[in-house]
């Protein structure tokens, strides 16, 4: 029988670096919910919203790697697009299956933990930040689809002005 370890609680360096972990988790579910979103609209740019519902319900459990594959097979994006969204998979692979592992490789961490917990940070912010891209340039890019079914989408280009200028828009 084991006794229930207790614990150890986390210090600023760990709690900084889990926010950060945190933040970039959230933003890359935002690009997969966008690449969703893309793909159904892009497939089935004819269905109404019960027809696209029951296509978008199919798609909400893809993986980033698996959506990717889908508009890709769909020619769904340009050669620009595939430059960015490939790393951008490569960083989100890393982060998921093996920046742990590779603190746990680390044979000096002790004393490398500053240097290790800083390149973390930057590593991590910048796939935050790429993510942020990524999704904006999605948002783009079915804004300037849905106009050229003519679909009025200024409203939305006004939200997405808003959320650009730093406010928080969820719903308009």
């Amino acid at each position: 029988m084991t006794k229930d370890k207790q614990s150890i609680p986390a210090d600023k360096d760990e709690i900084s670096l889990y926010t950060y972990t945190g933040e970039a988790l959230w933003k890359i579910q935002a690009v997969e919910q966008a690449l969703s979103f893309w793909i159904t609209l892009k497939l089935n740019p004819n269905a109404d919203i019960a027809q696209a519902d029951v296509f978008l319900n199919g798609l909400q459990s893809y993986t980033l790697g698996r959506a990717i594959s889908t508009a890709k097979q769909n020619k769904l994006f340009s050669k620009s697009f595939e430059k960015i969204i490939y790393p951008f998979l490569d960083e989100r692979n890393w982060l998921i299956h093996k920046s742990l592992s590779e603190i746990h490789n680390e044979l000096d961490y002790y004393n490398k933990r500053k240097e290790i917990i800083d390149n973390l940070y930057k590593r991590i912010k910048s796939l935050s930040n790429t993510a942020q891209i990524i999704q904006r340039e999605i948002e783009y890019d079915m804004i300037h689809f849905c106009e050229s079914q003519n679909r009025d989408m200024s409203k939305i280009r006004e939200i997405l002005k808003l959320q650009e200028s730093g406010k928080r828009v969820y719903k308009y």
